[in-house]
């Protein structure tokens, strides 16, 4: 089930997830957040194993984007994960 709420029309977003498995009786949620500016995107988002995710968007000129990410797992004890992209063209 997915729910999406625009809480400033075209600027700021709110979406909830969920997820059930019928056969194994697990849920899943995810909660996020995304802010539309001028040039760049923000999107923001926790997960129901407290996996928060940070993903940053931004046209840097006409044709080159410049995308950073980031991944933090809470309940894993796994690594952070961060990401640099550009794309030209």
């Amino acid at each position: 089930m997915l729910y999406k709420r625009e809480v400033n029309p075209n600027r700021v977003n709110l979406l909830t997830d969920l997820q059930f498995d019928g056969q194994s009786g697990q849920t899943r949620m995810n909660l996020s957040a995304q802010y539309i500016l001028k040039q760049s995107r923000i999107s923001i988002g926790v997960d129901s194993d407290l996996t928060m995710r940070t993903t940053i968007e931004s046209n840097v000129s006409q044709g080159v984007q410049l995308s950073i990410s980031a991944e933090l797992p809470q309940l894993k004890q796994e690594g952070c994960r961060f990401g640099l992209g550009l794309t030209m063209g």
